[in-house]
């Protein structure tokens, strides 16, 4: 089954991080700013493996010197799975202007940061969060994954590859794949779907439909229509595909051969 997710999205007390994967409580900081000294530019601190041990196992001289050894050992941890972390500072004053709109998310599981503009977040890549289902077949799993690997920049190609998604599952599930529409009454008319299945296909088909040719959904007034539609993809694999292959598993390996037979024969027999 497909782990639970929660989309990551500004303002939420807690998310799937795109760090670490796991569903962790968000603390939520806005960002001052402090201008350089004259003269003085930026640059980008790389990690140092070897400054990181030579100060682990370097004797402090005295109480201050070991909490500033151990302010910047912790830094260094950060550093080393973070490219975007934070450094404390001994003496500082509050920055001289605070940011407007870009604010920064932290994950209480890793330390791993998470850098907004508006709601958009723009570091790390978001699409860890939307981790395809164990059993979406390899035909279905590219697209999902392209998919997820745009959805932030273009939520509306995003969701017409989803609709790509769903029309090759119901291949997968018999059908022809010509006419998504008609594919999804045909598996209504065998039985081969619930009817909450059937409302999850339709959903995709619709949303996918209107991001190709515009229509009276608007992804502009929701900007996690697109994202929602990954979880209702991992849905319909666990109910059409998942579930039966666990059961026909479970049916093969414990009813004896001579009783499925049995079991055959009772099905097929006609009134």
């Amino acid at each position: 089954m497909a782990p639970k997710q929660i989309v990551p999205a500004l303002g939420l007390d807690s998310f799937s991080c795109p760090h670490c994967g796991a569903i962790a409580q968000q603390s939520w900081f806005k960002l001052c700013l402090s201008a350089y000294p004259h003269g003085k530019k930026p640059d980008i601190e790389r990690y140092d493996q070897a400054a990181h041990i030579r100060i682990k196992n370097t004797a402090a001289n005295s109480a201050e010197d070991a909490a500033r050894r151990k302010r910047l050992a912790d830094y260094l941890d950060r550093l080393e799975k973070n490219f975007a972390t934070y450094r404390t500072l001994e003496y500082s004053t509050s920055g001289s202007a605070e940011m407007v709109n870009l604010v920064v998310s932290l994950c209480y599981s890793c330390g791993g940061f998470g850098i907004w503009i508006g709601d958009e977040l723009i570091y790390p890549d978001s699409e860890i969060a939307l981790v395809p289902h164990e059993e979406m077949p390899q035909a279905v799993l590219r697209d999902f994954t392209e998919a997820a690997s745009i959805v932030a920049k273009s939520p509306r190609a995003a969701a017409a590859l989803l609709r790509l998604c769903v029309q090759r599952l119901v291949v997968e599930l018999g059908e022809k794949g010509d006419n998504l529409n008609a594919d999804i009454g045909s598996l209504v008319q065998k039985d081969m779907i619930s009817p909450a299945v059937q409302k999850a296909l339709d959903v995709v088909r619709v949303v996918g439909n209107n991001a190709v040719h515009p229509g009276e959904i608007s992804f502009d007034d929701d900007g996690g229509i697109a994202t929602k539609l990954f979880g209702l993809v991992n849905v319909i694999v666990e109910a059409a595909i998942a579930t039966p292959k666990h059961i026909q598993k479970m049916y093969e390996s414990v009813v004896p051969p001579d009783t499925q037979k049995a079991i055959e024969n009772r099905d097929t027999k006609r009134p």
